[in-house]
């Protein structure tokens, strides 16, 4: 019985250096991807010229915005015209690892997951590499940021229609509102510790940047998680700990701002 399609949505903002890498890695996968979705979020370097020559050469479908509107917005233009069961969002600063999809595809159909969360390698600035694996306790794992990241996640289709797509309004903690929402809505999550993409930081990517106001919003974010799970009568001392835990950090960071 032949998987599900896969459609893979690049959001492209300004990523002439990197931008080839992250699609390699799309076709050196081990199952086949029915499309590829570019959309260029207004560049003003390299990256369309990059797209349209790859379009032509039927590498990839290449959707164009004259101003960049963010990569929310973007994730969700490229969803829209998906055709895929299941999508792949993939930051085009990052790449996914040999098999990925193929792994990831098969747990989803013994699972009957919605979404799977995935492991991931993180390259810092500093050229430093760690390793991450997502929380067995999705909740616990919302909580702290170790729930996978865009790119080494997948999503059935279905389930992210369910609520609406990601939030253009989320400056940060993007995928992890997402999850929240997918998570209340009542979809079925499954991990994979092994890791499935590779990412780099950027010096102006999000994670690098407005470091307080991300934090403020991280804070708010997961005080809403907590307030749904008291409400649902779902906390327990691990996820307290954990939200306790991150609450020390996130307001180290604020008042280091």
């Amino acid at each position: 019985m032949p998987g599900p399609t896969i459609s893979v949505v690049i959001p492209c903002f300004n990523v002439q250096e990197t931008l080839r890498e992250a699609i390699q890695s799309v076709q050196a996968q081990s199952v086949p991807v029915l499309e590829t979705i570019c959309i260029n979020d207004g560049s003003d370097d390299s990256t369309l010229a990059l797209l349209s020559e790859m379009a032509l050469d039927g590498i990839v479908k290449c959707i164009n915005l004259d101003t960049s509107g963010g990569a929310c917005k973007a994730r969700n233009i490229g969803s829209l015209n998906a055709k895929g069961q299941v999508i792949q969002f993939l930051d085009a600063d990052d790449t996914l690892a040999d098999g990925k999809l193929l792994r990831q595809i098969t747990i989803l159909n013994g699972s009957g997951a919605d979404f799977i969360a995935g492991g991931y390698e993180y390259q810092n600035l500093a050229g430093n590499i760690s390793t991450h694996q997502p929380d067995e306790d999705s909740w616990a794992g919302l909580i702290e940021s170790k729930l996978g990241r865009t790119s080494s996640n997948i999503f059935k289709a279905e389930a992210l229609r369910a609520v609406g797509g990601w939030s253009e309004r989320q400056k940060s903690s993007q995928e992890y509102e997402l999850m929240f929402r997918l998570l209340r809505n009542g979809a079925r999550i499954a991990t994979d510790d092994l890791v499935g993409a590779r990412l780099r930081a950027r010096n102006d990517g999000i994670s690098n940047t407005n470091i307080r106001d991300n934090a403020i919003r991280f804070l708010e974010l997961r005080r809403d998680i907590m307030n749904y799970l008291e409400r649902n009568q779902l906390i327990t001392n691990h996820r307290r700990i954990c939200f306790i835990r991150i609450c020390e950090v996130m307001n180290k960071e604020i008042s280091a701002g």
